[in-house]
């Protein structure tokens, strides 16, 4: 090992780390990024596969600046805790020491498909955020109440309550009913500049050749993209009466 690190080449301008020329708040979202698949999981669960050794904590390697900057990032989003039950999860969140608790950014617990198809209690939730909010104050006395972030899922994954966010099924509908108003002012906006560009060609041009130009825009424009009101519109200018040439 002495030998293979003498005979390393130096660091030289063209292989030198280009991390560190970037903003310090880019370089962390690298860093949380570069963390993600190193998050370990507490709680209730099947025993996990032997792990494998983490090639994201190799950064750490690169240089003292690097490490400094990026081991507190990897031990302030080290853990989430998984737990199949909100009472499992608040007694077991209460046998782990203050230093553990503060570690958990992440606290998720399962609704099963099971329970008659009801989201998760008020009130348990509630109770669960003032538990955690108290372990919270005993593993920092005195400073603003804050803990991790309360999500409840599915056993399929699905996200239904989330504490910073709130119900997350009315969250994604108001994210699709905006995406479909964003859509729809897009849709209206070009439609009004093609009118706009056709009334201005209308003046421009002579009957026939406003006739044969929107004969020709008609011909190339997609059969879903064309309603049977933009062709009773465009009908009142491009009626096919034979015309004396001009």
């Amino acid at each position: 090992m002495i030998e293979d690190h003498a005979n390393m080449t130096p660091t030289t301008p063209s292989t030198r780390c280009r991390l560190l020329e970037l903003p310090r708040e880019l370089r962390d979202t690298i860093y949380e990024y570069a963390f993600i698949d190193s998050i370990a999981k507490l709680g209730q669960r099947a025993p996990d596969p032997p792990a494998t050794p983490c090639t994201a904590t190799s950064v750490f390697l690169t240089c003292h600046q690097v490490y400094a900057e990026s081991v507190d990032t990897l031990r302030r989003h080290r853990y989430h805790f998984h737990s199949k039950d909100i009472r499992d999860a608040i007694k077991a969140l209460s046998q782990l020491s203050p230093q553990d608790f503060m570690r958990i950014r992440l606290v998720q617990c399962v609704h099963h498909e099971d329970d008659m198809g009801m989201i998760c209690s008020s009130r348990d939730i509630a109770r669960l955020k003032t538990n955690l909010a108290f372990l919270h104050q005993r593993a920092k006395p005195g400073q603003p109440t804050g803990g991790p972030v309360i999500e409840i899922v599915r056993d399929s994954g699905e996200a239904l309550f989330n504490s910073e966010i709130g119900n997350m099924r009315e969250y994604n509908e108001a994210k699709r009913q905006k995406r479909e108003m964003r859509i729809r002012k897009m849709e209206l906006q070009q439609t009004e500049r093609m009118r706009k560009k056709t009334e201005k060609l209308r003046k421009k041009l002579s009957p026939n050749k406003f006739f044969d130009y929107h004969s020709k825009q008609l011909s190339q424009m997609p059969y879903e993209q064309g309603s049977e009101s933009e062709g009773v519109r465009f009908g009142q200018h491009t009626n096919p009466v034979r015309r004396r040439p001009i």
